[in-house]
């Protein structure tokens, strides 16, 4: 999924990439980053989480790659929650990358 927004404060891209849980813990394992969401284990990916990747230029026109665990709370998965503003899932930004 592809996101282009622009805004006063940056314009950015954002691609998030939802996958198997072998494949985020190794994409995770191979930048040398940890996922901990709530009520769940160190490293045990959510069941639909993902790896959001963001590409920002800030209002001072500076480059940034972020990346970000999105993921569900094991809460919203038993009540089959579903997400919105007022009820978002779990996000944590986890790495930031400065482009030169």
């Amino acid at each position: 999924m592809f996101h282009n927004t622009r805004s006063s404060r940056f314009t950015y891209r954002r691609e998030t990439l939802p996958s198997t849980a072998g494949h985020i813990i190794a994409l995770a394992g191979e930048l040398g980053i940890h996922i901990a969401a709530p009520s769940y284990s160190r490293d045990d990916p959510a069941l639909g989480g993902a790896l959001r990747f963001e590409r920002i230029r800030t209002a001072s026109g500076e480059r940034e790659i972020r990346v970000s665990y999105v993921a569900q709370s094991l809460t919203q998965l038993r009540e089959l929650a579903p997400l919105s503003l007022s009820s978002p899932p779990f996000q944590e930004q986890l790495l930031t990358f400065k482009e030169e």
